[in-house]
């Protein structure tokens, strides 16, 4: 995971905190280690950090033509499967990823979503948990494929949040679909190659999502992003 540029994300948590020097401390610290490592392979650092590109381009056009869809959590395996069984009630065979206009639809909105919950947390000074929560389920739902160990990364998250004393909103429901999530869900296949995690696990995300931070998708939550400027509005600590 260290070498993904999408981990990148996370370090989100600097810029929120206006601890602007350790985010660049950050960035430079996987910079370095990265250059290292490349320059320690026989080719040399320009021609593996060339391979190394070329890898991450063509897992992102494979993994967004549709393959490896099994065992995963994503959002883009749940609106393809959901797309497929529409068809098959209809007559006829729909496979998203085979459309590539489907594709750029999605990576869009995926970007315009992700903007979206970043605005959010800026303007809206939350707990630590609640905000390394909200960009994790983010970095697990909007990629094209993201694998079910994925899932994983929702430890961290959780297990601040159990180290919380204090009574909670929507605690109850926050546990419940913690404990969901890294539930195995294999005991089900929908076709040869999927189960039914493909649809669970995306549907648990974004229900975790709605109930860690339910001011996101009200009203008042939504008008604060779009048209309340750039101040950070103080919002009551939700914990």
């Amino acid at each position: 995971m260290a070498i993904k540029p999408l981990v990148i994300i996370l370090g989100l948590i600097y810029i929120f905190d206006k601890r602007y020097k350790d985010f660049l401390l950050v960035l430079f610290s996987a910079a370095f280690l990265t250059v290292l490592s490349l320059s320690l392979f026989k080719d040399g650092f320009f021609q593996e950090t060339r391979k190394f590109l070329d890898a991450l381009f063509y897992t992102t056009g494979y993994l967004s033509a549709g393959n490896q869809q099994a065992f995963s959590s994503d959002l883009y395996g749940l609106l393809t499967v959901v797309t497929q069984f529409l068809g098959h009630r209809l007559g006829r065979e729909i496979y998203l990823p085979a459309y590539p206009e489907a594709r750029l639809i999605y990576a869009a909105a995926a970007a315009v979503i992700f903007v979206y919950f970043v605005v959010y947390l800026w303007k809206n000074r939350l707990p630590l948990w609640q905000v390394l929560a909200v960009l994790t389920i983010l970095l697990i739902l909007l990629p094209f494929y993201s694998a079910d160990y994925h899932l994983t990364y929702l430890f961290v998250p959780m297990l601040i949040y159990l180290g919380i004393k204090e009574p909670r909103r929507n605690e109850l429901l926050i546990i419940i679909l913690f404990g969901l999530l890294l539930i195995p869900k294999n005991y089900y296949t929908i076709q040869s190659f999927q189960n039914i995690g493909v649809v669970i696990n995306p549907l648990l995300l974004a229900g975790l999502l709605i109930s860690i931070i339910p001011g996101a998708f009200s009203p008042k939550g939504i008008s604060s992003v779009f048209w309340s400027g750039g101040t950070r509005i103080p919002a009551k600590e939700q914990i």
